[in-house]
């Protein structure tokens, strides 16, 4: 069951890739649909997550070519 907040609702309450300075959630929009994440990721902690490839060791490990 989705917990409703307004017209929002809460997909699921952690991702993935989050970490200590970044554990978004996933939330759904009751008009369109569209599900994003939030909240959104500040510039700092952004570049640090992108810059270090974070993403793909997370998902492939070290030896992704």
């Amino acid at each position: 069951m989705r917990q409703q907040l307004g017209r929002l609702s809460v997909v699921q309450n952690g991702v993935r890739d989050a970490r200590d300075d970044y554990a978004p959630q996933a939330l759904q929009c009751g008009d369109c649909g569209t599900v994003f994440l939030w909240p959104r990721m500040n510039r700092k902690t952004q570049h640090r997550f992108y810059d270090t490839n974070a993403q793909v060791n997370r998902t492939h490990g070290q030896s992704f070519d």
